[in-house]
């Protein structure tokens, strides 16, 4: 397994609107009755504002609490089926690693999620005292059970290891068998609350990185 592959090209639309109040004339009962793909489609575009997009799905802003992930095919509905079921896990749940999940659909068409702020490798070290790029060479280190440091001090090792954040990332990461590679990008996170770190994108399991990537 290539532990360091970008699995999806996501991209920001426009990162200014997530600081935005967005007036919406979104009904979450209205869309949950639309049948087909193209009418989910349409709806959110009409009522939405799109801030990302990937090859699986597309993501819209709801409000200043949520937004909607909306699967575009297969492997989309893959990864937002394992959003929902970690989401909705309590352990999981305990830790407050993972954005929060509001409502679903059972089949995994789309999710509704916790808004989270972008985060920049600058904010990252702010909060937990480590660069970014030291904390996925980390991650990437502990996920073979490598001994030794590599190119993380013993210092940097040693903060990891005592922030709660990082610690229960590791935790997650070998306990749900979820690929390093997808861990250590930065657009798998986001800020949510008093600058608390979010894993914001958490739907590549290791079954769906064979069924879909590999």
């Amino acid at each position: 397994m290539k532990l360091l592959e970008i699995y999806d090209d996501v991209k920001w639309i426009d990162e200014s609107i997530l600081d935005e109040d967005y007036p919406t004339n979104w009904s979450a009962e209205e869309f949950a009755n639309i049948s087909s793909f193209s009418g989910r489609m349409r709806y959110a575009e009409e009522n939405l504002q799109k801030i990302k997009a990937g090859s699986g799905r597309v993501v819209y802003k709801i409000d200043n609490d949520k937004v909607l992930k909306l699967s575009k095919n297969k492997k989309g509905i893959a990864q937002t089926q394992t959003e929902i079921t970690w989401g909705n896990d309590n352990y999981l749940a305990k830790s407050g690693i993972l954005a929060e999940i509001f409502s679903f659909d059972e089949n995994g068409l789309w999710v509704e999620m916790q808004l989270a702020r972008k985060l920049t490798r600058s904010k990252f070290k702010q909060i937990v005292g480590v660069d970014f790029d030291r904390y996925g060479d980390w991650l990437v280190r502990q996920y073979g059970r490598n001994r030794g440091y590599g190119d993380v001090s013993e210092k940097e090792d040693e903060i990891l290891w005592e922030d709660d954040f990082t610690r229960e990332v590791v935790d997650f990461m070998v306990g749900y068998k979820t690929p390093a590679g997808d861990l250590a990008r930065l657009s798998s996170y986001g800020i949510v609350g008093d600058d608390e770190l979010a894993i914001i994108d958490y739907g590549l399991s290791g079954d769906v990185y064979d069924t879909y990537y590999s």
